[in-house]
């Protein structure tokens, strides 16, 4: 749309030039920008505004005695002038077409928006550079949208706690964070005690209903803002506690024993109590071993648990390099 947009003011502009009492001409272009959908806006090579559309006028909520023969500095704040004029800049010093993003926030509701700018130079009959044209195109629902995917892809849709898929990313950055700054990063693996037994004797409804108590109160236990839990799959759930050593683990671990212990959820058929109980395994990634790798400590972490579960569930253990 932009290079027809161009060709067609060119066109305009050189007509002007040839025809200057040709005022239809000059009375087709403005009716063709402001029928445009998006914001349109034509500068000079000194980055003096010319021209512009009705969707411009809208888009800083100015009038065009306010915009025209005004450089970027007179209609916008300092900090978006400062960035549009370094963007003109770089197109001037490199001829031809620029795309970037930019997150703007509205001066009328203070709702950000991203936004797209698709700009380009032209020339004037000599070959010099004659100015910029640029359409801004409004790509926040677009935005949205794709970020709304990314969280779909990576929550559970049951228990509404992140998913295997985040907590395999979130744990190669936490790990790599963790090196940088040589801290301890520590893993608690939970298990639902006997949650078979619950599903034969309550049915799968009130399962999921249960799944559903239990991550979120784990998630709730979970204060901190880089801590985080995931459905590690079934009924087993994994909690990354970034810059945690394994007193800290510890007290998270008794923590969520302790509150999934008050929701009593009723289990006749678990074996360790008339409520649904959790066994916990943890696991500190520790100074030399900080690079270790995911499957590496996922083991590590499940011979915890493994051990909690031998040892009659209910309870935790720590696994030890």
């Amino acid at each position: 749309m932009i290079r027809l947009l161009k060709k067609t003011i060119l066109h305009v502009i050189e007509r002007f030039r040839v025809e200057k009492s040709d005022k239809n001409q000059i009375e087709f272009i403005k009716l063709l920008l402001d029928l445009l959908p998006d914001p349109v806006f034509i500068k000079n090579s000194l980055g003096i505004y010319t021209d512009c559309n009705k969707k411009f006028l809208e888009f800083v909520q100015l009038s065009r005695e306010e915009i025209i023969g005004k450089s970027v500095y007179d209609i916008a704040s300092k900090e978006l002038a400062d960035k549009y004029f370094e963007k003109d800049k770089e197109l001037f010093d490199n001829p031809g077409h620029q795309e970037y993003e930019y997150r703007i926030v509205s001066n009328e509701n203070h709702r950000e928006r991203v936004v797209l700018f698709k700009k380009c130079t032209f020339h004037n009959p000599d070959g010099t550079i004659g100015g910029i044209i640029g359409v801004i195109h409004d790509i926040t629902h677009q935005k949205e949208k794709e970020a709304r995917l990314i969280q779909l892809s990576e929550i559970d849709p049951l228990t509404q706690i992140y998913n295997r898929r985040y907590f395999d990313a979130i744990y190669d950055a936490e790990i790599k964070r963790s090196t940088r700054s040589n801290t301890r990063l520590s893993l608690i693996l939970i298990d639902i005690d006997y949650f078979k037994n619950y599903n034969d004797t309550y049915g799968h409804l009130a399962g999921d209903d249960s799944l559903i108590k239990v991550a979120q109160t784990i998630n709730q236990t979970l204060r901190r803002p880089g801590d985080s839990v995931a459905r590690y799959g079934g009924e087993e759930f994994i909690c990354i506690l970034p810059d945690t050593d394994t007193q800290g683990a510890i007290h998270v671990a008794n923590q969520i024993k302790t509150n999934i212990a008050n929701l009593k959820i009723k289990h006749e058929q678990s074996g360790v109590s008339h409520w649904i109980t959790v066994s916990q395994g943890i696991y500190t990634v520790l100074g030399d071993h900080l690079s270790i790798d995911q499957q590496a400590a996922l083991e590590k972490v499940d011979k915890a648990l493994y051990r909690a579960k031998s040892n009659g569930r209910n309870r935790f253990e720590i696994f030890c390099d």
